[in-house]
């Protein structure tokens, strides 16, 4: 019976794949197109907007001036189809221009695993500006057109962002002007299964994101300050944007830029608050992987942490921020929390209440497994904190209210 379910399956897929249009080529931004009610390969959800907004309140700070500009251009952009929606992010590293990007899409798409089936991400990088006149046509084919192509032929709404664009000079710009020339709104490549088809790019999102705020790009690290008004600071981005590319590039021009400012104190510490609140999620997912086959785990305990933890993280990576942004406090806190979630899931499972009872699966599945011994629920708290400069954990039993400090040391 099973056996005709999955055939009967395959069958329908293939008519759905068939029905539209495509064929078994999976581009790189969408590695498990699906086929959505309405026959779209990347199913989207409803109510972006007001998905958009949630999604930044729970995991996005700062940027207030930028997040005003993107709601707009997001609104028009998913209620008219005028034309292709092209956005300049420019400020300096880390302060949120391609997360901001990845929650557009997280907001937008139903299908987020492996990854966002509808979002792609281009990296570009310096080694592009050395690159010999004789060899860029085979380059641009290879970063931008051809992805572009293969992922717009799956999902022609997708969002689309081009990081690092500062390491694109004019010839890599005149490649993709369709994705934002609204009277030649299309694109063409020249290899692969879509080549020598010009695919329209009026349906999809582009965001540029760029960093000129580098020394060696404006002359100064600190161009832009906290607190600058919106108008002061489109003026100095415009102007870089204009030293770089020229006045008469798209990437100057105003209706496209959306400046990013550094990030203040108090939201340093709010996003390393957020990055330790996130140790609850990663240790239930570690539970999930470790726990033994049809064995269920429910642990009812809470990550806690003392008040001052975001705090210490910020000072401790305060210089680092300076240059980098927020990403030497995620890069620090996702090296220690990563492997700790899986050390506590360990320990939680060692040493955590077991109650015998039934769980919801059945007695029998094709007459062969005859009872499912137990559920094990875990009921311990975990406490972490700073020592030094290691991040240190303990378990809290919650039934004996004793403590058993733990680090990875002692383990």
């Amino acid at each position: 019976r099973m056996a005709g379910q999955r055939v009967g399956m395959a069958a329908l897929m293939a008519l759905a794949w068939h029905a539209a249009g495509s064929t078994a080529m999976v581009s790189p931004g969408c590695k498990h197109p699906v086929m959505g009610m309405f026959g779209e390969m990347c199913p989207r959800k409803r109510n972006p907007v007001k998905n958009f907004k949630s999604l930044l309140k729970d995991s996005f700070r700062g940027q207030k001036m930028a997040i005003e500009m993107v709601e707009k251009e997001f609104k028009m952009h998913m209620f008219l189809d005028s034309g292709p929606t092209m956005l300049h992010f420019s400020g300096p590293s880390g302060t949120g221009k391609t997360y901001l990007s990845f929650l557009l899409a997280k907001a937008v798409f139903e299908r987020q695993s492996p990854s966002i089936c509808g979002f792609l991400e281009l990296r570009m990088n310096f080694v592009m500006t050395k690159v010999p006149p004789s060899e860029r046509p085979n380059l641009i084919e290879k970063k931008l057109l051809r992805p572009i192509v293969d992922q717009l032929a799956v999902c022609p709404r997708s969002i689309i962002v081009i990081d690092d664009a500062q390491f694109l000079d004019s010839d890599y710009l005149r490649s993709v002007r369709g994705i934002y020339d609204d009277t030649s709104p299309e694109i063409m490549c020249s290899t692969g299964p879509y080549k020598n088809k010009k695919w329209s790019t009026r349906y999809a999102l582009f965001i540029l994101t760029s960093d000129f705020f580098m020394s060696d790009l404006a002359g100064s690290p600190s161009v832009l300050k906290q607190g600058m008004k919106q108008d002061e600071t489109i003026r100095i981005v415009r102007q870089l944007a204009e030293k770089h590319w020229g006045k008469e590039s798209f990437m100057s021009g105003i209706s496209y830029l959306v400046p990013f400012l550094p990030l203040t104190p108090d939201e340093y510490i709010s996003i390393a608050k957020i990055l330790v609140d996130e140790l609850q999620t990663k240790i239930i997912e570690a539970l999930e992987k470790l726990q033994k086959p049809l064995e269920k785990i429910d642990w009812i305990g809470s990550v806690r942490y003392p008040e001052k933890l975001p705090s210490d993280i910020y000072m401790k990576l305060e210089e680092e921020t300076k240059r980098f942004g927020a990403r030497p406090m995620k890069n620090y806190v996702q090296m220690r929390i990563t492997s700790m979630a899986l050390d506590i899931a360990e320990e939680l499972i060692k040493n955590g209440a077991k109650g015998k009872g039934k769980s919801n699966v059945p007695e029998w599945v094709e007459g062969y497994i005859p009872f499912v011994p137990h559920v094990v629920k875990v009921i311990n708290n975990v406490y972490i904190s700073r020592s030094g400069s290691e991040m240190i954990w303990e378990i809290e039993h919650l039934s004996k209210k004793h403590f058993y400090p733990r680090s990875k040391d002692d383990l």
